[in-house]
């Protein structure tokens, strides 16, 4: 399990990527070149919130 501070710094990566990185028209139409660095980048994320990980 990981730390909160960890955990964080992980989530603050993933809104800076999402709301900084990219734009809005990416939002809904970046297909498989957005889905695949997004999963790459944040899948573990993603993994560990469906398993209540990220509760805190």
């Amino acid at each position: 399990m990981m730390n909160n501070e960890h955990a964080t710094t992980e989530y603050q990566c993933l809104l800076d990527f999402w709301f900084r990185d990219v734009t809005p028209n990416q939002w809904f139409s970046g297909g498989k070149k957005l889905d695949t660095p997004i999963r790459e980048r944040f899948g573990n994320l993603a993994h560990q919130a469906t398993q209540g990980a990220l509760d805190h």
